[in-house]
């Protein structure tokens, strides 16, 4: 697998048929997502809690971050924002179906923990706010205010700084909190008997490793965003179809895995951690620092996803919530949430590329 990353790198590099320079970078990126992914675990492991969600906040999703601010630079919005709502719905539909059925295959009837699964719940409706109130003011203001963009960016931009601001709160929660209370795995335990050289000696191969592989996915991830476009066109794809199902795929290859192999080890709350703390990630931190980016470098990136994508959130949050509701949960839990993931996906298959068909004008 090691191969397509020399091979991704030389073929961007030569600029070769754009369709095979797509695919060999996604195949590299997705070759070292999952090596980034343990290298940032076992740094994160290293440096106690606090300093440790905030490493793994930054680089778990580092494939994501760096797609992101490769289409930032060249003004792909849309793409950033599809791809952004892609993921957060394959997390709490796809994956989290997958854990709920493996699980349920397993054992009948389990009950989840309650404080997780509420807080998810109730963190995830703040997600959702953010994303109805753009979408909401953009619908009351397109036929009667001239300068709507412009009250949609600064909209968007407050509400970033705001969900920046919950997603440090609730890390702070999270970490005084009891170790029980969301049933996670305190990191640093696997380094408690290590000697201050061992420790050192393993944070600075960590810290090596994890910037040169973050210098290989910035040149990959920029040949990839590079030959969208022509890809788009060769294979007459939809652009919404490929942001919000094929490009996660790329940023959360080792997150899923994960998930899905603690609910098959009779974890569930652990899997369903998994699929916690990745949303809220890229809720609370991920989207709204894009936001924050595209201002810095002046691109209009704003929180109005547009009324599809505000509606698949929706359809997620609200099928998630009424099978939590009692935490008892089973594998046809699971089924109905592939089942949903599946019609969105078959409906952004035939979404025009025109993001803002709706609402149309009626002359």
């Amino acid at each position: 697998m090691g191969v397509f990353v020399p091979l991704g790198i030389f073929v961007g590099a030569i600029h070769l048929d754009p369709v095979l320079v797509f695919i060999l970078n996604f195949l590299a990126i997705m070759t070292l997502a999952p090596i980034l992914g343990f290298v940032t675990k076992r740094l994160s492991a290293s440096v106690g809690y606090v300093l440790g969600e905030l490493i793994h906040a930054m680089f778990g999703n580092a494939v994501e971050m760096t797609i992101y601010v490769a289409a930032l630079r060249v003004g792909q919005v849309d793409i950033i924002q599809w791809s952004i709502m892609g993921s957060i719905i394959s997390y709490i539909l796809l994956v989290l179906g997958c854990c709920l059925s493996v699980s349920g295959m397993l054992q009948l009837e389990q009950t989840l923990n309650f404080t997780a699964s509420s807080t998810m719940l109730s963190l995830m409706a703040v997600a959702l706010a953010s994303l109805i109130l753009p979408v909401t003011l953009y619908t009351i203001l397109q036929r009667s205010v001239a300068d709507t963009k412009d009250a949609i960016l600064g909209l968007s931009r407050g509400v970033a700084i705001v969900l920046l601001i919950l997603f440090c709160v609730y890390q702070y929660f999270q970490h005084k909190s009891p170790a029980n209370f969301f049933d996670v795995e305190q990191p640093g335990d696997e380094y408690l008997h290590d000697s201050t050289e061992e420790l050192s000696l393993k944070r600075f191969k960590a810290i090596v490793a994890l910037l040169l592989i973050m210098l290989l996915i910035v040149v990959c991830a920029d040949n990839l965003v590079g030959s969208i476009d022509s890809v788009l066109e060769s294979t007459h794809i939809a652009q919404g179809f490929m942001s919000f199902v094929v490009l996660p795929i790329l940023g959360s290859a080792a997150g899923p895995f994960e998930a899905v192999c603690a609910a098959y080890n009779n974890k569930l709350n652990r899997g369903i951690d998994v699929v916690i703390r990745s949303v809220m990630q890229l809720t609370l931190f991920v989207m709204p620092l894009v936001v924050l980016l595209g201002w810095v470098i002046d691109q209009p990136m704003q929180l109005e996803f547009g009324f599809l994508e505000t509606l698949c959130f929706f359809l997620g949050v609200f099928v998630v919530s009424l099978l939590v509701q009692d935490r008892k949960i089973n594998y046809l839990g699971g089924f109905i949430c592939v089942a949903i993931y599946s019609m969105i996906a078959l409906t952004i298959y035939f979404y025009p590329d025109d993001r803002h068909a709706w609402p149309r004008d009626p002359n």
